[in-house]
């Protein structure tokens, strides 16, 4: 993450409470098949200061309730069902809650002290009767929700063997408005993973398109469509400097940038025909990866930086196909299961696509399985675009087209599927942060 805002966001103490029980007995591995979702309590925390309540427009435990459903792994029990409201351990009565079938149970207490917000949370085990863990936060007023965000991410990495979350990570998006004048503008924001505390990037009367970050998350780029061609522009986040990268003759598009940050891969029609370029961001030198009569374009990067997944309609159908960084090497299908499929990006550790599958009049967000060559649709949807991994591949961001033009938020299995609300107008295009 980017570290000046991270200290911005998140400035404060942390500190680990003692009394954590054993995790050996309590954690829970997740395999292939059915997921049985995990049910857990949110209770809501005590002593919430009045000035906090009165300024804000949402619930802080709804913040940590709606991240764990989101990824589908967890049941978060209604508080209408609750039996008792602890706020403290010595308030905790464990046959209150395994009478509701909840297995895990959070609890916590936000208080203001010395111009500061101490927020304290605990997570027990019911069946064992346990805590799990104990944390305290020290942050100041506009970091409180940030904090729910670190809690929940605790909850998952404490219960969830082996997995990280991607709860406290940001988004990119680009929206279109009609002014008063009755013309368009067009903005991209950063914001919290779930639509919050958006930051406008850019102001533009021209269409933006494609944002993407940097591997530290400290600069993005996008392709900006001026009147006479399209160029991709790299602009720093803490300062707000940008700089043309690439504007050669013809269309410069579609940027995505390499795991290590010093390349960028993009489509460029120099030549009359879309095929994808590489740009070495430390010596300006451009490379022609493919060569072909058909239309290359949507380039995106191997996890390891060794290879490029891009869309191609060199077959009857747009299909997904890679190719190594070695010129002499030969572009591959990859994708041999459904009519359509483009728009692929790569799950960050497991050797999957998340992709755009399309057939008669539906576009939707689907999984592909590199091993099993196996197509799994997962979104409820059906017109689809612009889909994203999160930075531990736990969710998934995509655009729902058509007249109700909306983000949302899809479980890995489909299991659990949210909107996202953004400002700004109406949303075009969404690109998730690569690395946590």
């Amino acid at each position: 993450m980017l570290n000046l805002i991270r200290n911005c966001l998140l400035v404060g103490t942390f500190f680990l409470i003692s009394g954590v029980a054993s995790s050996a007995t309590i954690r829970i591995e997740i395999d292939e098949g059915v997921v049985v979702k995990v049910p857990v309590a949110v209770v809501p925390f005590g002593q919430i200061p009045d000035e906090i309540l009165g300024g804000l427009d949402y619930s802080l435990n709804d913040v940590i309730r709606n991240d764990l459903e989101r990824s589908g792994l967890f049941d978060p029990v209604q508080p209408s069902l609750f039996l008792s409201s602890p706020t403290k351990s010595e308030d905790i009565d464990f046959n209150d809650w395994r009478l509701i079938q909840v297995d895990y149970l959070l609890i916590g207490t936000v208080e203001l002290q010395d111009g500061q917000y101490r927020v304290v949370s605990r997570l027990y085990d019911v069946l064992g009767q346990q805590q799990i863990f104990g944390v305290q936060y020290e942050v100041g007023e506009s970091q409180v929700r940030q904090t729910m965000h670190r809690i929940a991410n605790k909850v998952y990495e404490s219960i969830i063997t082996g997995r990280k979350s991607s709860f406290h990570t940001q988004i990119l998006y680009t929206t279109t408005a009609q002014t008063n004048a009755n013309s368009l503008i067009h903005r991209l924001y950063y914001s919290d993973y779930d639509g919050h505390n958006p930051q406008q990037v850019l102001e533009s009367n021209y269409p933006i398109f494609s944002p993407t970050w940097s591997s530290d998350s400290s600069q993005i780029a996008y392709s900006l469509l001026e009147p006479d061609r399209s160029r991709i522009y790299v602009q720093t986040l803490a300062t707000g400097a940008r700089e043309v990268i690439a504007e050669f003759e013809g269309h410069n598009r579609a940027p995505s940038w390499s795991p290590d940050g010093n390349m960028l891969a993009f489509t460029l029609s120099r030549d009359g025909n879309s095929d994808i370029y590489i740009l070495d961001l430390r010596t300006r030198k451009l490379r022609q990866l493919t060569k072909n009569t058909q239309i290359d374009t949507e380039a995106s990067w191997s996890p390891d930086g060794e290879h490029i997944i891009f869309t191609s309609n060199r077959g009857k159908n747009a299909q997904i196909y890679r190719k190594s960084l070695d010129l002499d090497s030969r572009s591959e299908r990859v994708t041999v299961v459904g009519k359509s499929n483009s728009g692929a990006r790569y799950h960050p550790s497991e050797n999957k696509l998340a992709l755009i599958t399309s057939e008669s009049n539906s576009s939707r967000v689907a999984i592909y399985d590199l091993d099993l060559n196996e197509l799994n649709v997962v979104s409820s949807t059906y017109i689809d675009d612009s889909i994203n991994y999160s930075p531990h591949g736990d969710m998934l961001i995509y655009v729902v087209e058509g007249q109700d033009r909306h983000l949302r938020i899809v479980s890995p299995d489909g299991s659990t599927q949210s909107r996202i609300a953004v400002k700004g107008g109406v949303v075009k295009q969404v690109s998730w942060e690569t690395n946590q």
